[in-house]
C-alpha cells in the first residue's frame, strides 16, 4: 500500500524519527536549459546570466543615466487573420484570433528619454523569436537579446 504525503509531512515525519536523510539529500530535477535561479536584492531571477544584467543595470540606474527599470514588463496582443492554422486560433466568425503575451525581462529608461526593451536568453526558441518579431511590429520598439 503506498501513502501519499505532504512535503511538511515529510519532514515532520523526518525530524520525529531522527533520520539524517531530508529533502535536501534528494538531487533536484535539472532546469530545461541548465539555469540556475539567482536571488539579488530580494529578487528571484531565473538564470545567473539575468542576475548580472541586472546588476549591471542597477548601477547605470544608481548613477542616474537610467530614470525607471522595469522587471517583467507584459505585452499582450491580440491577432486577427483570416487563414487559421489547423487546431490553433479561436474562431469568431470568418475571421480568427491569436491572443498572447510576451513578458520580456526587463524595460529601462534612460535619462535622455530612449527606451529600450531587454531579454536575457541563454538559448532562443522559436516561440521567443515568434513572440519578439510579433511585439516589435505592434507595439514599436526594439527587443535586445542579451
Amino acid at each position: 500500500m503506498s501513502e501519499e504525503m505532504s512535503v511538511e509531512e515529510f519532514r515532520r515525519r523526518q525530524v520525529n524519527s531522527g533520520s539524517k536523510i531530508g529533502l535536501s539529500d534528494i538531487p533536484k530535477k535539472k532546469s530545461k536549459y541548465s539555469s540556475v535561479k539567482t536571488v539579488v536584492d530580494g529578487i528571484t531571477f531565473m538564470s545567473k546570466k539575468e542576475s548580472e544584467f541586472y546588476k549591471k543595470l542597477k548601477l547605470l540606474k544608481d548613477k542616474g543615466e537610467i530614470i525607471e527599470l522595469e522587471l517583467q514588463p507584459r505585452y499582450p496582443y491580440e491577432i486577427h487573420y483570416q487563414q487559421p492554422r489547423e487546431n490553433y486560433p479561436i474562431s469568431i466568425g470568418d475571421s480568427f484570433v491569436k491572443k498572447g503575451a510576451y513578458v520580456s525581462d526587463f524595460r529601462v529608461t534612460y535619462a535622455d528619454g530612449r527606451v529600450e526593451v531587454f531579454d536575457v536568453k541563454g538559448f532562443s526558441t522559436k516561440k521567443f523569436l515568434l513572440d519578439k518579431k510579433i511585439v516589435e511590429k505592434l507595439y514599436g520598439v526594439k527587443v535586445i537579446t542579451i
